[in-house]
């Protein structure tokens, strides 16, 4: 009882004890900013929660969330199971999703702003954009995971293509599409809310930002909490729909509440969808039928998966080159169809790419590229030191990990967009501004996956290191730091998304100077060719941030990932 009672009262400790530290603040140490008093901010909300024009903001944002959310589904999840059935689909598209994968939506903003306005069709075109990569990649995960004994068993009971792909490939790609879906379900309100923001498109955003202008801050800060508490209310109404739809899943069985059996078995797919066998098995007679003429044979053969000798040199060329010229045909295809456009909106790339020289291979690269790049390489560092040193903190003191761990839960589940408002009413436009915006959206997934790291390493392991007298520092840095690095990478991948975002969203916002600050302005002045030209710019920079990355952790987790290609050979 007792133990129950101080699990259940260390949470409210640290909210009251967060509380208390942000009212003093308020009248003391930062008493001549613009930071709002707890109490002050906790009437505004009570307020807030009560006006019809907040939940028709939240009406608005949760439209365009469901909205995007669902075309992105659409689109994905089948373009995800081609890709990863196929490998003329895998490389003719991997270059394509990869660079699409690394551009935040904020990049590309202003060119939508441009065509559809500051309207709701605006914010689910980015979230669209931000979306079907996500999940493709997760989809195609999944169905290149399926067992190949399992598709060849098929293959001897003579199921077609389509029973293949539903009785096999689907169920074991179910788990990752899963995960996926909840992601990118919380991506995209970041997105709904950036789209508000920086945008201009109706929703909570949109009113946060109204607010910071005319300076009710109280109401801004509780607009923010009115953010977390909605992100919070969303990833669990996720989370429990991907445990009805995985119940059968090993991740979801050993979860479960003591005095159930996991160890029952649990079929993937259950009397609800024994009931679309017939129909599927019948539309797979009608393609079994139809590939039997020659034309659709011929067509069929360049698609299927398993059409070509695996192992077979000239097939692994062939691919190779697919995946090196479909990039380059599609850049072929933009260069020739834009060279004749007249339209303001959508510059040829020829002129794209004379403005991009002239302006920023220039004095323009130093006084606007390098501020911008000097920001997120600052942040982001910050951000990961901090991160990582708290979480191992956190992590260690299982009293400070009970206390902190729902308002870590709170403030991660805050959009980081959302904190711009805050910040800039807070430090104005500077230079500081920008780095703490940074520091800030990216800290929490470092901090989140360093905690949850540390503390999944098996007891066993760290039982040996105790009884070989391993010293405390010893053991945190050759043990408990290697076996979190995985989960860490993880996180500062997340972190390193977020800092773009926040990055390029701060300079959008007014700043004097950066990538960001040069495409609104000429935005604002009609220079649509110059506009281009950053957006471009911008998009190199997600691109090269997003492989220096990828080339550091193949250096840090060289280990692991040769251990996990080693047990998927075994």
């Amino acid at each position: 009882m007792r133990s129950r009672l101080s699990r259940a009262g260390l949470p409210v400790a640290g909210a009251l004890i967060f509380l208390a530290l942000w009212q003093w603040l308020a009248g003391g140490p930062m008493r001549n900013t613009n930071l709002p008093y707890a109490t002050g901010t906790l009437r505004a909300l009570s307020r807030i929660v009560t006006e019809s024009g907040f939940w028709g903001a939240v009406g608005s944002t949760m439209t365009e969330v469901v909205a995007g959310f669902a075309i992105s589904v659409a689109v994905g999840v089948p373009l995800g199971l081609y890709v990863g059935l196929s490998p003329l689909g895998y490389n003719a598209t991997r270059v394509l999703i990869e660079v699409t994968k690394s551009i935040p939506a904020v990049i590309i903003l202003p060119i939508v702003v441009l065509h559809l306005g500051t309207t709701s069709g605006m914010a689910v075109v980015l979230i669209v954009f931000t979306l079907v990569p996500q999940l493709i990649v997760t989809t195609l995960a999944g169905a290149r995971d399926a067992d190949p004994v399992m598709l060849d068993v098929a293959r001897s009971y003579r199921l077609g293509s389509i029973a293949r792909t539903w009785r096999v490939v689907v169920p074991n790609a179910v788990p990752f599409i899963a995960t996926g879906l909840r992601v990118s379900a919380a991506i995209a309100l970041v997105v709904a809310v950036l789209a508000g923001i920086v945008g201009g498109a109706p929703g909570l955003g949109h009113d946060l930002e109204t607010y910071r202008q005319q300076g009710y801050l109280e109401t801004v800060f509780g607009y923010v909490i009115a953010l977390g508490v909605l992100g919070i209310a969303l990833n669990a109404l996720l989370t429990l729909g991907e445990r009805r739809v995985i119940h059968w899943h090993v991740s979801v069985r050993a979860q479960r509440p003591h005095g159930v059996d996991s160890s029952r078995p649990v079929t993937a797919r259950g009397p609800r969808f024994e009931r679309w066998w017939p129909l599927l098995d019948r539309v797979d007679s009608v393609l079994v039928a139809a590939r039997s003429r020659r034309v659709v044979r011929r067509l069929g053969s360049a698609l299927r998966r398993g059409s070509t000798r695996r192992g077979s040199a000239r097939a692994t060329a062939a691919l190779r080159v697919v995946a090196v010229v479909t990039p380059l045909a599609l850049l072929a295809v933009w260069w020739f169809a834009s060279s004749g456009s007249t339209d303001p909106y959508t510059p040829a790339a020829s002129d794209i790419l004379s403005s991009f020289r002239t302006i920023w291979f220039s004095s323009s690269f130093s006084s606007d590229a390098i501020p911008s790049l000097r920001n997120l390489v600052v942040g982001l560092a910050i951000a990961i030191v901090a991160g990582i040193a708290l979480g191992v903190v956190i992590a260690e003191l299982r009293w400070l990990h009970a206390m902190t761990s729902p308002l870590i839960s709170f403030f991660r589940a805050i959009p980081a967009i959302a904190y711009l408002p805050l910040l800039i009413s807070v430090l104005g436009f500077g230079g500081g501004m920008r780095i703490a915006a940074i520091s800030l959206g990216a800290l929490f997934p470092v901090l989140l996956a360093t905690v949850d790291g540390i503390r999944s390493i098996d007891s066993t392991v760290l039982d040996v290191t105790r009884s070989y007298r391993v010293g405390r520092v010893q053991r945190l840095v050759s043990v408990q730091l290697p076996s979190a690095a995985p989960r860490i990478m993880t996180g500062i991948e997340l972190s390193i998304v977020a800092a773009l975002v926040v990055m390029v969203a701060s300079e959008l916002m007014g700043a004097p100077q950066g990538i960001g600050a040069q495409v609104i302005m000429a935005q604002q002045y009609f220079r649509f060719t110059d506009m281009w030209a950053g957006v471009v710019l911008l998009a190199i920079v997600g691109v090269a941030v997003n492989l220096s990355f990828r080339l550091v952790r193949g250096r840090v987790l060289s280990w692991y990932d040769g251990s996990r290609a080693a047990g998927k050979t075994n």
